[in-house]
């Protein structure tokens, strides 16, 4: 009892509609628009309907969820972006209770760097080179290094089916991401990359594949489907996250001198902010977390048919099939 309540004038000449009916619990100054409550509102006072079972059990269950919550500081962490931009952003996590810090930073960093889903180039076909040791005529680099030029670029893929683009140029030149056909799935990030030097009688023609993926595929364990004779695989990083690193330190709360703060960098190659690639990356913990508390709890839980990108499902079928006396 004792709080007031002020209601706040959007318009200069607002008045109270004739029609209210100021509650007998209220004292309302009409000039101030200024409420005191002086007593606890009682069950005569509502002059509509409601089920008092259905809100004995809503409070119960706050009461059980409460009680499932055994960490009250939990409330106290505030997370703040201090510096960054879109591809380096770092943020601070702060307080947690001490040992918090490495516990959640290092399962962040852990999943930033390894599952999250992004794009890249898997496979390319250079007409007039039978493999990847040659050389093409009037072109500076040879095809190992063009290889390596077409690995480092950073593309994003909208949709989950592969998509192919291709590249015609003739010298002298000097070959960009952006020289690539327009293709509306495929989006360079970095439209000035190198690719390759061609001499005035040069000419360079190849096509390049882009899939999504997770993780790191090679090579090795990738499915080669049909592809044009000549092509040649790529060794795949899908992860858009570059580097994750973080440091845990002592912060104050209250006469508590041993709460932990984190401050986490997360860099990424351009195809998803950091922010982004955060709030990924905890959703697949919770995720983790929330199956272990069902089990824990009792409750069935459902199998689905895991969703994964073709390039894993791909890679899994060619180990399966590995294994097989």
């Amino acid at each position: 009892m004792g709080d007031k309540i002020t209601l706040k004038r959007t318009l200069p000449n607002w008045q109270l509609p004739p029609h209210f009916v100021l509650p007998a619990w209220l004292k309302l100054d009409k000039k101030t628009l200024t409420g005191t409550v002086e007593r606890f509102p009682v069950r005569d006072d509502i002059g509509f309907e409601i089920d008092e079972k259905m809100i004995v059990e809503f409070y119960s269950r706050c009461g059980e969820r409460r009680m499932l919550s055994p960490l009250p500081e939990t409330e106290l962490l505030a997370i703040s972006e201090i510096r960054g931009d879109e591809r380096r952003k770092v943020f601070v996590l702060e307080p947690l209770l001490p040992g918090y810090g490495v516990t959640l930073a290092n399962a962040l960093r852990r999943v930033l760097l390894s599952s999250l889903t992004g794009s890249a180039l898997t496979s390319v076909y250079v007409e007039g080179a039978s493999h990847q040791f040659t050389t093409l005529p009037s072109v500076k680099e040879d095809v190992l290094d063009v290889m390596l030029n077409l690995k480092a670029l950073r593309v994003k893929l909208s949709g989950d089916e592969p998509a192919t683009v291709a590249l015609d140029v003739k010298g002298p030149a000097e070959v960009k991401a952006k020289d690539f056909a327009k293709n509306p799935s495929v989006e360079f990030v970095d439209p000035n990359a190198h690719v390759a030097s061609v001499e005035k009688s040069g000419h360079l023609k190849l096509a390049v594949t882009v899939e999504r993926g997770r993780g790191f595929v090679p090579t090795e364990i990738r499915e080669r489907g049909k592809d044009v004779l000549g092509t040649i695989q790529l060794d795949a990083s899908f992860s858009p996250v570059k580097k994750v690193s973080y440091s845990v330190e002592n912060t104050r709360v209250g006469r508590m001198t041993n709460f932990d703060k984190v401050t986490m960098e997360i860099v990424t190659d351009g195809t998803v902010d950091p922010a982004q690639a955060l709030d990924q990356a905890a959703a697949i913990l919770v995720e983790h977390f929330g199956r272990i508390a069902q089990f824990a709890r009792g409750e069935t839980i459902t199998l689905e048919e895991p969703v994964v990108p073709a390039e894993q499902a791909r890679a899994a079928k060619v180990k399966g099939a590995k294994r097989q006396p």
